[in-house]
């Protein structure tokens, strides 16, 4: 099946394109200021991955790939509910819902497909939500810890602490 292995193959203005792109992402890197720093990364790697899949989606239209799967949509659906509501649900069952299937099934495809429960995904996305936060803005621990709905301040921090190794205030020194 094309959908699995994709190959996507570039033309020389694109194989250019491409150096330049890592030339600008090595100037980004020997920025001194780590936030400033941070968000030229983040943009500079968001704005790749649009112009690679507005490349593919291009090239895909051209060729006849196969449709994707039921379970890579189911997948795909999960990873945008995961985006839109990691700050307040934090439950597998809220988002099997939504997907209209049930827990046990998420957890089967999540398994097989990204090698990963969707309890572990949900807790990826927290932190990855909470380390951006903390880098970018000046927001308090409380209030990081009442946006992502934790009950108290304690267990957003040990849930943090766990997963990165470092407390919230120790993430944000760095």
């Amino acid at each position: 099946m094309q959908y699995d292995n994709p190959v996507f193959r570039t033309t020389t203005a694109q194989r250019e394109l491409l150096k330049k792109w890592e030339a600008q992402f090595m100037w980004i890197t020997k920025c001194r200021s780590q936030k400033a720093a941070y968000l030229m990364l983040r943009n500079h790697i968001q704005n790749f991955f649009i112009g690679l899949e507005s490349a593919a989606v291009s090239e895909s239209a051209r060729s006849q790939t196969q449709p994707i799967s039921s379970t890579r949509q189911l997948i795909n659906g999960f990873c945008r509910l995961l985006v839109e509501h990691c700050h307040s649900q934090h439950n597998v069952k809220f988002y099997a819902d939504k997907l209209c299937i049930t827990p046990y099934y998420l957890s089967k495809i999540t398994s097989k497909t990204i090698r990963a429960s969707p309890k572990e995904l949900i807790g990826r996305q927290i932190i990855m939500e909470m380390k951006r936060l903390l880098t970018t803005t000046d927001i308090t621990i409380k209030e990081l810890a009442s946006r992502f709905h934790f009950d108290t301040m304690s267990y957003m921090a040990r849930f943090f602490r766990r997963h990165t190794g470092v407390t919230p205030d120790e993430f944000r020194r760095q």
